[in-house]
C-alpha cells in the first residue's frame, strides 16, 4: 500500500512543490565533495576501510544534542560535514545520507524496506555558531524528508547530484537486542556494499560511538 500510495501522491500538488523545493536548495552548487584519494607510491589505493571508537560517551552526546535542541542524527551529520570541508578544504559539504522513509504514523511501525537517499549541503564562515549551524542541518533535513515524493533519481539526474561520499548514522542498530520481541543476527554485507567511494556510518557501542568507514 505504501508505494500505491506514493506513487498517487506523485499525481499531485505536492510532487511539484517537493520538486520546486529541492531546485531551490540544491541547484547551482559547485563543491568539490570528495576527498583526494590516497595514494601509495605508484599505486592507488581501491579498497580500505577502518573502524575508530570516537571517545566519547553515548551520555555525553545526549545530554548535548538536548541541550541543543536535536537528535544525535543531526549532530553526527552536522559532525561530517565539517570534516568532509576540512578534507577537501571548503566551508561546504555536499553528501547524501539515509533515513528510514517513514515520514507518517501510518507507516511508522510498517516493517519493509522503505529507506530513502538524501542530498546535504551544507555551509558555515569562521563565525557560524554551533547553535546556528546544527539548526540549519536539521532544518534542511526536515526538509528533504518531508519532500521526499522527489526522489533522489531524480535529484541526481536534474540536479547533478551523487551518492559518491555516503554517511549514515546507524544508532542503536547494533545493539537493539530483538526485533518484535525476537532475537535477530547481524549478516555482515560484502566489501563496499552501497556502492559509493566513500562510505561512513556511526554505530552506538557499549563504549561509546563507532564509527566504520569504507
Amino acid at each position: 500500500h505504501v508505494a500505491a500510495e506514493e506513487a498517487a501522491l506523485r499525481q499531485t500538488e505536492a510532487y511539484t512543490e517537493a520538486k520546486a523545493w529541492y531546485e531551490e536548495t540544491f541547484s547551482g552548487l559547485d563543491i568539490e565533495n570528495k576527498p583526494i584519494p590516497d595514494v601509495i607510491g605508484e599505486k592507488r589505493v581501491t579498497f580500505g576501510s577502518e573502524d575508530l571508537l570516537l571517545g566519547v560517551s553515548n551520555e555525553a552526546i545526549n545530554v548535548f544534542c538536548r541541550r541543543q535542541g536535536v537528535t544525535p542524527n543531526i549532530l553526527a551529520i552536522a559532525a561530517f560535514a565539517k570534516l568532509m570541508g576540512a578534507y577537501t578544504n571548503q566551508e561546504a559539504a555536499l553528501f547524501s545520507t539515509i533515513y528510514n522513509g517513514r515520514n507518517s504514523l501510518r507507516t511508522a511501525r510498517t516493517i519493509g524496506m522503505m529507506v530513502k537517499t538524501l542530498p546535504v549541503y551544507s555551509h558555515w564562515t569562521a563565525d557560524t555558531r554551533i547553535k546556528d549551524f546544527l539548526g540549519d542541518v536539521k532544518e534542511q533535513l526536515l526538509g528533504a524528508m518531508s519532500n521526499d515524493i522527489y526522489s533522489f533519481a531524480e535529484v541526481a539526474a536534474n540536479l547533478g547530484m551523487s551518492s559518491d561520499v555516503l554517511f549514515a548514522y546507524q544508532g542503536d542498530y547494533l545493539t537493539l537486542g530483538g526485533v518484535c520481541g525476537q532475537p535477530y543476527q547481524v549478516i555482515p554485507l560484502e566489501k563496499n556494499a552501497t556502492g559509493s567511494p566513500l562510505s561512513v556510518e556511526v554505530f552506538n557501542t557499549a563504549d561509546g560511538p563507532s564509527l566504520h568507514v569504507e
